[in-house]
C-alpha cells in the first residue's frame, strides 16, 4: 500500500495541522478511544526496527510498538523483518546465517542514521526507558518454534521475573504451531494472533484463555461476514487490530467496522486520523485508488494465506 500523506489528499485539510510538528504528543487529557500501534516503530520518519524508530514513536508519545524478530546462527534474537538484510542493510546474507557477536559492526541501515542491526535485548532495555509503553513481537511463522524460548531467555536476562513483562510485552502469532510453546515457556505474556482468515483465528486463537485479541490484514474487512467476527471477538471482550493501515480509506474501513485499533508506519496521523472526523465520510468520499489497492490487497493476503497455510500455519 502507498505511505499515507495528509497532504495529498485536499479534503483532510482539516487534519492536516494534526501531522505537524507541534502536535506530535497529543492531549494527555483527550480520551483515546482507539489504540494506534507503530508498525515497526515510527517508520515513517526512520528505518524500521531500529532503535531510532522506536525511539522517534516513544518520544512521539505512541504507546505501543510493533517489531520484527529473527534468530542468528549463533541464536541471538535480532530486530528484523526480512529474512535477509539486503533491503534494509545492503548486506545480501539471511539472518540465519549471521554469527552476531562476530559480524555485528559489518552491518549499518543504508538510511541514516545508519543505525547497526539491534537485538532483542537492546529493544526491551529501551523499552523500559518508557514507562508504559507496551512491545507487541512480531513472530513469523516461517521461524522454528524455539524463538519462543529464546525470546524468553531474553527477557530474562534483564528482569529474572516473567511477570515483570506481563504488562509490557506481547506475543504477536501467526502460527498455532507456536501455542504450546508459548504456554510451556511464557505462561504470563499474553498474546495476539495475527493473521489473513477469519475461520483460521476462530477455530485456533479466538478461545485460548491468553489471547487478548486478533490483528486481521484491513483488506480483509471488505467482506461483509468480517462485521460477524469484529462482533463476536467484542463479545468475549477481547480486541480486533487492522494491519498495515497506511491509507485514509483504510482508516475509514477498520474505524467504520468498529475494530480497537490500527498498526500504521505513522503512528502520529494514525492518532489523528482515528480521533479526527472521518467517520463523518462516505465510502465514496475517499480515492478510488485507495480501494482499488484494498481490492489488491485482500486477494494478495487471500493467495498468501493459501499458500502457507500447510507449510507454517
Amino acid at each position: 500500500m502507498s505511505k499515507l500523506d495528509l497532504h495529498d489528499h485536499g479534503k483532510y485539510q482539516v487534519l492536516s495541522d494534526a501531522s505537524s510538528e507541534n502536535s506530535l504528543v497529543q492531549n494527555e487529557n483527550q480520551k483515546e478511544t482507539k489504540i494506534v500501534i507503530a508498525h515497526r516503530g515510527y517508520s515513517a520518519k526512520q528505518p524500521e526496527n531500529t532503535l531510532a524508530a522506536f525511539r522517534e514513536a516513544a518520544n512521539a508519545g505512541i504507546k505501543h510498538i510493533e517489531t520484527d524478530v529473527r534468530l542468528t546462527k549463533d541464536e541471538v534474537v535480532c530486530i528484523s523483518h526480512d529474512r535477509s538484510l539486503k533491503r534494509m542493510y545492503g548486506v545480501d546474507v539471511s539472518t540465519f546465517d549471521v554469527d552476531y557477536e562476530r559480524e555485528n559492526g559489518h552491518f549499518r541501515t543504508l538510511r541514516e542514521p545508519y543505525e547497526p542491526l539491534p537485538t532483542l535485548h537492546m529493544f526491551l532495555k529501551e523499552l523500559l526507558k518508557y514507562p508504559g509503553v507496551q512491545l507487541y513481537i512480531d513472530i513469523k511463522p516461517d521461524l522454528d518454534i524455539f524463538i519462543i524460548q529464546k525470546l524468553v531467555d531474553t527477557m530474562l536476562d534483564i528482569n529474572l521475573d516473567l511477570n515483570f513483562w506481563e504488562d509490557k510485552v506481547i506475543f504477536c502469532i501467526w502460527s498455532r504451531r507456536f501455542l504450546p510453546a508459548c504456554d510451556k515457556y511464557a505462561p504470563t505474556i499474553r498474546i495476539c494472533h495475527l493473521g489473513f482468515n477469519f475461520s483460521y483465528a476462530q477455530q485456533y486463537f479466538v478461545m485460548h484463555p491468553r489471547v487478548i485479541g486478533v490483528s486481521i490484514a484491513v483488506a480483509t474487512l471488505l467482506l461483509p461476514s468480517s462485521q460477524d467476527f469484529i462482533d463476536m471477538v467484542h463479545a468475549l471482550n477481547k480486541k480486533v487490530f487492522t494491519w498495515s493501515v497506511n491509507t485514509t480509506a483504510a482508516f475509514y474501513l477498520s474505524l467504520k467496522r468498529d475494530c480497537d485499533g490500527v498498526i500504521t508506519d505513522d503512528p502520529v496521523i494514525g492518532k489523528a486520523l482515528c480521533n479526527g472526523p472521518i467517520l463523518t465520510r462516505n465510502w465514496y468520499w475517499f480515492d478510488y485508488k485507495e480501494w482499488i489497492l484494498l481490492l489488491i490487497g485482500f486477494i494478495r493476503v487471500n493467495i498468501i494465506y493459501y499458500l502457507i497455510r500447510n507449510l507454517f500455519l
